[in-house]
């Protein structure tokens, strides 16, 4: 047996802590060419009042084209500044998890090679190292984000920003000022920023999980308590064809959405009493329901009359061509 020295061991604990600024290192990133501060320094302008005060400045109350401008200068600009620290925090989450796991991992390594090669009370104690960074590093990462569960969150925040920017896009886009007013656009940008959180992606998750069992049940209802011919492939294909109408938002917008939800083609009972479960009770769906009114419309969908009257009269709201 190789024994080692008291002054080998040390030596060799000091080549080991002095790589964590290596392994820290390992960003999976590449440098950007203009930093954060350099960056964020540039768009003061879009997150002072200024632009807000220039909105709402009464020499442009009769000039919607340049509001819509500044309205549209002022989002944008915005969307730039929340884009910059979402990407600074995917890539510190991204950073964090690499530096503990290669980290350790290396440490765990060495330690357990100089166990090997030293003897007695050395070995017992090197070993005893090893097993107090294995168990660190096994404690944190069953209880931090760093695993699985993390990279699922972070795909899943990545996929709910996309989805709100489509909305904001559309609506600096295709809207005038007066329809798409600045403090709807503001309004908009908080869900953008929830979007890329995790608590946000938490909710997303959840949220996905129940609508595909809400949408399953629905399967269910619409085999178990239709008539035959109401699931002949033909009538499926008609239905199917309007629920995925109904769930692209650059197709059908919020307002044909609303619009439908609150004066639909006669479809049944149950198709009324689905929808009034949507509802919750009120009168009508309002502007900030449009997303609960678009689920709620592809669910009742499912379970309406299945007569050539009913589709032809969703299809010709929707303008679709029957399959």
């Amino acid at each position: 047996m190789v024994k080692l020295s008291s002054k080998y061991i040390i030596a060799l604990l000091v080549l080991l802590t002095s790589g964590c600024g290596h392994f820290a290192a390992t960003r999976g990133f590449p440098v950007p060419s203009v930093d954060v501060e350099t960056r964020l320094a540039q768009m003061d302008v879009y997150r002072g009042d200024t632009l807000i005060k220039q909105y709402n400045d009464p020499v442009n109350a009769n000039n919607p084209r340049e509001r819509q401008r500044i309205r549209n200068d002022l989002i944008n600009g915005r969307i730039a500044l929340i884009d910059i620290h979402f990407n600074e925090f995917l890539q510190s989450l991204h950073e964090e998890g690499i530096g503990l796991n290669v980290f350790a991992d290396a440490i765990a390594i060495g330690l357990g090679a100089a166990g090997a090669l030293a003897s007695g009370g050395t070995s017992q104690i090197l070993s005893g190292a090893t097993a107090a960074v294995i168990g660190t590093k096994e404690s944190v990462d069953k209880n931090a984000f760093f695993d699985q569960t993390m990279s699922a969150l972070m795909t899943k925040m990545i996929a709910q920003r996309k989805s709100v920017l489509v909305g904001i896009r559309n609506g600096l886009l295709n809207s005038t000022d007066e329809q798409y007013p600045l403090a709807q656009g503001l309004a908009d940008l908080e869900g953008y920023y929830y979007a890329g959180t995790i608590p946000g992606a938490i909710t997303g998750v959840v949220q996905s999980a129940g609508d595909e069992a809400a949408e399953a049940d629905a399967q269910l209802r619409l085999v178990f308590n239709r008539p035959v011919d109401f699931v002949s492939k033909p009538v499926l294909d008609r239905v199917d064809a309007i629920v995925m109408a109904l769930k692209d938002s650059t197709r059908v917008s919020d307002n044909q959405v609303l619009a439908l939800a609150n004066n639909p083609p006669d479809s049944g009972a149950e198709f009324t009493k689905m929808l009034e479960l949507y509802r919750d009770g009120k009168p009508s769906f309002s502007n900030a329901d449009a997303a609960v009114a678009r689920f709620g419309l592809t669910q009742a969908v499912h379970v309406m009359e299945g007569s050539d009257a009913v589709l032809s009269a969703w299809e010709q709201r929707l303008e679709l061509t029957p399959p």
